[in-house]
C-alpha cells in the first residue's frame, strides 16, 4: 500500500518532461499574446533555431539541455502564434457600411429565434467594397425559413454590416481578436429579402452531412417536443438553435452549461459507451476473443464513432479540441500504453496548441484542460485507495455506493478546478453547480448518450422513437434538476472582474500544486496564489464607463454600484458592465449623484471630483473652465483647460474606463490592446 501511495505522489519523470514541454508552449504563446506590438514574424523562428543549435552543442549537459528545451518550447509556442496570425490575415471592416448589396457562398448556417438565421459567408463580392477589399468571410443575421437554404448556395441580400465589435470595456472580452482568426472581418444584419443566385453545387460529402443532421434534428423535433427536443438535438447534431432560452439561463446558473455544447465531455462518453459496447460485444465470441486483442479492436471502434460523431456535431473548433484529445488516448490503448495520463494531456495540449495557438485564450480549452489534469493527478493519487475499496465492496450495494461517491467526487474536483476560470470569463460561480452535475453528468452518461447512439443507430429504420423516448425521460430529469437548482436562493455567486494577471497566478499554483513531484515543495503553490489574491486588491474597478460610441456612460456611486446615463439603449454594453461590476441590476444616474441640464450633465465624484458630459457647445465653454475632466460628445473642437475626453477619442480608440484616486488615470479599450492587427483605430 506504501508503495502504491509513493508511486502517485507526482507527475512522473517522463511525463513531467512532456507536460514541461506543453507549458512552456503555452508560456510563448501567451507572452505574443501580450504583447502591446506585433511582433517581426521572424522574430519567433530565429529565436528558436538558435535555441535549437545551441541545444545540438550542449546535448550531453543534462542541466543545460533541460532549460534549453524549455526556452526551445517557449520560442516554437511564440513562433506558431506569430505564423498563425500572419497566416489567417484577411481584410476586415473599419467602419459600419450602411445599406450595401453583399453576395457570398453560405458555409454556416444556424438557427437562431423564430425564423432568424445566422449565415457565414465566403467568397464576398460587395457593392461598394473597402479600400482593403471585401471581407474573406462575414456573419449576417437573416430571417427566412431554415429549409429554405443549404449550405453552399449562392446568396444575395442588402444588409448593414460593421466590424466585428471591440471590448465594452479595457481587458474585456475582445471578439475582434477571436473574429481575426476565424478570418471573421464584418458582421451584420440584411435588410431584405435572401436571393438566392446559384443553388449548392453538387459537393457530395458535404451536402450528404448537411442533409443527415437536418434530417436527424427534425426527426429528433418530431418526436421530442418542447424542451427536450431542442436540448436531444444538441447533444447529437450540435444545432443548439432550437434550445429554449429559459432553460439556457437555468443551465448556466446551475453550472451545467458545459452539457449544452458538444466538448471533452460529450466526446469522451460517446467515445467511451463505444469502446465498451464493443468490447463487450465482442467477447461474448470467444474465437474472436481468444485470437485477437478485443480492447485494441473496441479502440478503432470507439475512434471511428468518434469520428462519425465529430462530423456529425458540425466540427466546431472545441469538438475538434475533445476528438484530439480522445483520438490521442485511443492510439495509446492501440499502442499498449496508459490511455489516460498527465502525458496523453500534455500531448493532447501540443498538438491543439501548434494547430490553433489562439484555443490557449478560449474558455474551452482553459477549462476542459484544467478539469482533465485535476482528475488525472486525482486519480493517480487516489488509484491505491480505490483499488481497496473495490476488493472491499463486493456486491451490488457496495459497487453502486462506491460508483456514486466516484461520480460525486469527480464532480467536486472537475466543478474547484474550473471554478477560478469561470469566474473570470463569467464573472459568476454556481454554489450548488455540484449538486446538479451530480444528477446531471450520470443521467447523461448512462441514461441520455446510450439511448441517443441507439437512436442514431435506428434511424434508418424509422424505429428512432424507441431510443428517442426514453432519451427525453433523462433530458427532463437534467432540465428539471437545472430549473430547482436555479432557483435555490443564492444559487449563483456574481463575482466582480479581476485582471489576466490574477488568473495566470492562481493558474501557476494549481499547475505547481499538482505536477510537482515533491510533496514538500507543493505548498509552495501559495506564493503564487496569495500574489493572485494581491493582484485583486491592487486593481479597483474603475470609477467612469464610457461606451464603445459614447452612447452610453455609467457612474459608481454608493456601496459601488454602476449608475447609467440611459437604460433604453445600449443593452449588450450595460449588461456587460453589470456582469463585470458583479451587479445584478442597474438604474438611472439621476437626480443623485449626477446633475443634468440641456447642456450636459455634472457628476460630482470622490475626492471632490468635477466630471462634466457635455452636448453642446455652451457646455464645452462653460465646463472648461472649473471641470477635473470632460468628456466632450459636443463633436466640435475647442481650446479647453481641463483634461478632455473628446468624441474623436472614443470613435478612435474604443470604450474608456476612468479611475479617480489622487490622480485622474484614463484607459481606453485599444490602449490595452495594444497595436495588433485584430485592433482596429477607425482607419
Amino acid at each position: 500500500m506504501a508503495a502504491a501511495a509513493k508511486k502517485y505522489r507526482g507527475v512522473q519523470p517522463d511525463s513531467l518532461r512532456v507536460t514541461g514541454t506543453a507549458l512552456a508552449l503555452g508560456a510563448g504563446i501567451g507572452v505574443y499574446f501580450s504583447l502591446p506590438f506585433e511582433p517581426p514574424l521572424a522574430a519567433g523562428p530565429v529565436c528558436a533555431i538558435m535555441l535549437l543549435s545551441s541545444l545540438i552543442f550542449y546535448w550531453r549537459d543534462n542541466r543545460k539541455k533541460v532549460f534549453l528545451l524549455l526556452l526551445l518550447g517557449l520560442a516554437v509556442g511564440f513562433s506558431a502564434a506569430t505564423i498563425r496570425s500572419h497566416w489567417v490575415a484577411a481584410p476586415k471592416l473599419a467602419r459600419e457600411t450602411g445599406p450595401v448589396l453583399v453576395a457570398g457562398t453560405i458555409s454556416g448556417l444556424e438557427r437562431q429565434k423564430g425564423d432568424d438565421l445566422r449565415l457565414t459567408l465566403t467568397a464576398i463580392d460587395m457593392e461598394r467594397p473597402p479600400r482593403a477589399g471585401a471581407p474573406a468571410k462575414i456573419r449576417v443575421t437573416v430571417r427566412t425559413k431554415y429549409e429554405v437554404l443549404a449550405i453552399g448556395d449562392r446568396v444575395e441580400m442588402l444588409t448593414i454590416l460593421n466590424p466585428p465589435p471591440e471590448p465594452v470595456a479595457p481587458h474585456a472580452f475582445d471578439f475582434a481578436r477571436q473574429a481575426w482568426f476565424d478570418r471573421l472581418g464584418a458582421v451584420g444584419f440584411a435588410i431584405s429579402a435572401v436571393k438566392r443566385l446559384e443553388s449548392a453545387p453538387d459537393r457530395r460529402i458535404a451536402n450528404a452531412i448537411n442533409r443527415m443532421r437536418d434530417t436527424i434534428d427534425l426527426k429528433v423535433r418530431r418526436v421530442l417536443t418542447g424542451p427536450s427536443g431542442g436540448l436531444a438535438s444538441a447533444l447529437l447534431t450540435g444545432l443548439r438553435g432550437g434550445i429554449d432560452a429559459g432553460v439556457q439561463e437555468d443551465m448556466r446558473i446551475a453550472g451545467l452549461a458545459h452539457i449544452l455544447a458538444i466538448s471533452g465531455l460529450h466526446m469522451g462518453l460517446v467515445s467511451g459507451i463505444l469502446f465498451f459496447a464493443v468490447r463487450a460485444f465482442l467477447a461474448l465470441i470467444p474465437p474472436l476473443a481468444l485470437r485477437f486483442s478485443i480492447k485494441k479492436v473496441a479502440a478503432v471502434g470507439a475512434l471511428a464513432g468518434a469520428v462519425f460523431y465529430l462530423v456529425l456535431s458540425g466540427g466546431t473548433v472545441p469538438t475538434q479540441r475533445a476528438f484530439i484529445m480522445v483520438g490521442i488516448a485511443l492510439a495509446a490503448v492501440m499502442a499498449d500504453r496508459q490511455a489516460i495520463s498527465m502525458r496523453t494531456v500534455a500531448l493532447a495540449a501540443i498538438v491543439i496548441l501548434l494547430i490553433a495557438p489562439e484555443s490557449l485564450l478560449s474558455v474551452s480549452f482553459q477549462m476542459s484542460f484544467a478539469a482533465v489534469i485535476a482528475l488525472v493527478a486525482a486519480y493517480q493519487h487516489l488509484a491505491g485507495p480505490l483499488s481497496d475499496l473495490r476488493q472491499r465492496w463486493h456486491g451490488p450495494l457496495g459497487r453502486s455506493a462506491l460508483f456514486f461517491a466516484i461520480i460525486l467526487l469527480t464532480s467536486i474536483i472537475a466543478q474547484l478546478a474550473i471554478e477560478p476560470i469561470a469566474a473570470y470569463h463569467f464573472n459568476r460561480m454556481s454554489t450548488f453547480g455540484i449538486v446538479a452535475n451530480l444528477v446531471a453528468v450520470p443521467a447523461l452518461g448512462l441514461w441520455i448518450l446510450p439511448w441517443g447512439i441507439l437512436a442514431l443507430v435506428l434511424m434508418p429504420l424509422g424505429l428512432e422513437s424507441l431510443a428517442l423516448v426514453p432519451m427525453g425521460f433523462g433530458i427532463d430529469l437534467v432540465v428539471w434538476s437545472a430549473h430547482e437548482v436555479a432557483i435555490l436562493p443564492g444559487s449563483v455567486l456574481l463575482i466582480p472582474s479581476f485582471p489576466m494577471t490574477a488568473l495566470i497566478l492562481l493558474i501557476l499554483a494549481y499547475l505547481w500544486m499538482i505536477l510537482w513531484p515533491a510533496i514538500r515543495w507543493k505548498s509552495l503553490a501559495l506564493i503564487p496564489a496569495g500574489l493572485s489574491l494581491l493582484v485583486m486588491f491592487l486593481n479597483p474597478p474603475p470609477d467612469l464607463l464610457i461606451g464603445r460610441d459614447g452612447g452610453l456612460i455609467a457612474v459608481r456611486g454608493r456601496g459601488g454600484h454602476l449608475l447609467f446615463s440611459t437604460l433604453r439603449r445600449e443593452s449588450f454594453t450595460r449588461d456587460s458592465w453589470l456582469r463585470r461590476n458583479a451587479q445584478r441590476s442597474g438604474r438611472i444616474w439621476q437626480p443623485e449623484p449626477v446633475r443634468c441640464d440641456p447642456d450636459g450633465c455634472v457628476w460630482r465624484a470622490r475626492h471632490g471630483r468635477m466630471i462634466a458630459v457635455v452636448t453642446t457647445v455652451g457646455g464645452l465653454i462653460e465646463d472648461c473652465t472649473k471641470a477635473d475632466l470632460v468628456i466632450n460628445l459636443a463633436r466640435i473642437n475647442l481650446p479647453c483647460n481641463a483634461p478632455e475626453i473628446t468624441w474623436q477619442d472614443i470613435a478612435r480608440e474604443g470604450a474608456h474606463a476612468v479611475w479617480l484616486g489622487s490622480e485622474i488615470k484614463p484607459l481606453s479599450a485599444n490602449s490595452a490592446r495594444g497595436n495588433r492587427p485584430w485592433v482596429g483605430r477607425g482607419e
